[in-house]
């Protein structure tokens, strides 16, 4: 019966015929509800906008604002959470706060990392936080050899399957030598953990951490006196991203979870938070390009966040 082409023809009729009736009733509703409740927080959403622009703008005219000649990993960090606040405006702009708050996270682990390089020991620190894309796929190779030992290994599976699972992971390693990761490997992995190589900073912090692994991010925003932060921002995102029950407050409406899109002061406080996290990176990128329009740009940049927390009447 389940491979009968007509029974399948029908009920896939059946299920579009009932999905174009159910969205014929709630598209009305649910455009009418972003449109209504949305307008207090226009402004906000508005200002991401601008800070997201200007980002570009500043990007666009590398030679006039950044005096000292943009680095790969600098301008990555630049142009990340620049493509972040546009995404969380786009979230917000519809009402999804639990998408809004992972990229917030992001943001957070950005500007983390962003100042952690930017600190001091610059180019040295830059200079760890690539090469540990030589360890990353050496892990990722290895990774891929101990699952596919598992595959061959797994009676359950047909060779046709396994076949097409090699060809997926195969895929992953970018068709790069196997030999040139590990060699890559070998060249750098002095400067992360000998056994669990997680973490590009762990050089840093070495001699201070001894029986940890590798420093975390909790450790990492203590040393940089930035733990008021990770708590207010990145424990509690981190709990929305990893599925637990604290989630239900981003989803509840009339005392309800739904999915239905939500506007609150939670919305406020996303808006206002990333685009706070995001000129704090910005500055540290301009004041580490040595550049002459620095306070020109902060002075602009304060203008366009106090937008970001004005709420409309």
């Amino acid at each position: 019966m389940e491979n009968d082409e007509k029974y399948i023809d029908d009920i896939l009729k059946l299920y579009n015929d009932e999905l174009n009736k159910y969205k014929a009733i709630v598209n009305p509703g649910i455009k009418r509800l972003i449109e209504e409740e949305r307008v207090p927080y226009l402004n906000q959403l508005n200002a991401l906008y601008d800070i997201y622009v200007f980002q570009n703008y500043l990007l666009d005219n590398q030679q006039k604002f950044f005096n000292k000649p943009g680095n790969q990993t600098v301008s990555l960090f630049f142009s990340k959470v620049a493509g972040n606040l546009f995404s969380i405006r786009q979230c917000l702009n519809v009402g999804q706060l639990i998408s809004a708050s992972s990229i917030e996270r992001d943001i957070f682990e950005t500007y983390i990392d962003a100042k952690l390089i930017l600190e001091k020991d610059t180019e040295e620190r830059i200079k760890l936080y690539e090469e540990y894309q030589h360890v990353q796929l050496w892990l990722r190779l290895i990774e891929y050899m101990k699952y596919l030992k598992e595959l061959e290994k797994d009676d359950s599976m047909s060779n046709e399957k396994k076949a097409s699972e090699k060809e997926y992971y195969e895929k992953l390693i970018l068709n790069q030598n196997e030999n040139i990761i590990s060699e890559n490997y070998e060249k750098f992995k002095v400067n992360y953990h000998p056994k669990f190589p997680y973490s590009w900073a762990w050089k840093l912090f070495r001699n201070e951490i001894k029986d940890q692994r590798n420093p975390s991010r909790e450790y990492i925003c203590k040393k940089l006196g930035i733990f008021n932060d990770y708590l207010h921002v990145y424990s509690t995102s981190s709990l929305i991203v990893h599925n637990q029950a604290l989630m239900a407050n981003f989803m509840t409406r009339e005392n309800h979870i739904t999915s239905v899109p939500i506007f609150s002061q939670l919305t406020s406080s996303i808006a206002g938070i990333s685009a706070s996290l995001v000129l704090e990176i910005i500055l540290l990128i301009l004041k580490y390009s040595e550049s002459d329009k620095y306070y020109e740009i902060k002075l602009y940049l304060n203008y366009l966040y106090k937008n970001t927390t004005n709420r409309q009447k």
